[in-house]
């Protein structure tokens, strides 16, 4: 059954099917019908599974265990051995521990602090441990994760730009978004050069003046973002060529540009 996910705005690229284990309660069972429009099915692995309709194997399972429940599998050594089946029976595999550690009656303060152990180590080397309030909280959590599927977005974070209060903050915002390149260097950046055009035509040469070596990992790598082509495979229409400049090639009068043989300026693009 596919998921209508209710998106505005950005448009789905994919299909996203959502199924829920048969051997859940029936309360799971009959929200996630309601809230996720589910479909109930038999899976061998896993109690939710995500996947894309039109490319099964591009698919998510996910283990619900409440505290209780992942103390008693814990003890019995049954959740490694889930654990182990798991993450070799999808791409994406996630362990989902709901309620409170308060829930766990039987336990004292050591065992708790032994689960906690092995659940952080199974975050860190095997795969992600997300911890909920609810089963609700849950529902919430795989239908975000539905939808980042859908958007293929999944394993993407969007680093958000942070603007500094002052009187050069765009610019000084701008240069940061440049691979290795920080508030100080970017600082650094501004204070030498007198325009984003200047930086772009004469850091290669002069980058040791804002204290980056020539051919060091950060010289390499603002030079390769300054010179990446933006969709190569993407026709466009030549907006304005130097005279005498083939197709493609760039000229820059390096003493001004008000003095160009043409009489006109020459321009960067």
């Amino acid at each position: 059954m596919t998921w209508d996910l209710g998106v505005t705005g950005e448009q789905p690229t994919k299909t996203i099917s959502i199924s829920v284990d048969s051997k859940e309660k029936p309360r799971t069972k009959q929200l996630c019908e309601m809230l996720l429009n589910a479909e109930i099915e038999n899976l061998n692995e896993g109690d939710i599974k995500l996947w894309d309709y039109d490319n099964p194997e591009d698919c998510a399972l996910f283990e619900r265990k409440t505290w209780a429940d992942a103390y008693s599998s814990w003890q019995s050594r049954r959740m490694q051995e889930q654990v182990s089946r798991l993450v070799t029976a999808a791409p994406r595999t996630y362990l989902i521990i709901e309620g409170t550690p308060r829930d766990i009656f039987t336990a004292n303060k050591n065992q708790l602090q032994s689960l906690q152990q092995f659940l952080n180590r199974m975050s860190s080397e095997v795969l992600p441990v997300v911890y909920t309030d609810s089963l609700d909280e849950t529902i919430r959590f795989i239908r975000s994760h539905a939808l980042r599927m859908s958007q293929d977005e999944v394993h993407q974070l969007v680093r958000p730009v942070t603007v500094v209060t002052s009187t050069s903050n765009k610019h000084h915002a701008l240069l940061e978004q440049i691979p290795r390149v920080g508030k100080t260097l970017a600082k650094k950046i501004y204070e030498r050069y007198g325009s984003v055009v200047d930086f772009m035509v004469y850091f290669p040469t002069t980058s040791e003046d804002v204290g980056v070596k020539p051919k060091s990992v950060t010289y390499n790598k603002i030079c390769e973002f300054l010179a990446e082509t933006w969709n190569p495979e993407v026709d466009r229409e030549i907006i304005w060529q130097a005279e005498g400049t083939a197709p493609g090639e760039i000229e820059v009068d390096v003493e001004g540009l008000e003095d160009t043989p043409s009489g006109q300026q020459t321009k960067l693009f």
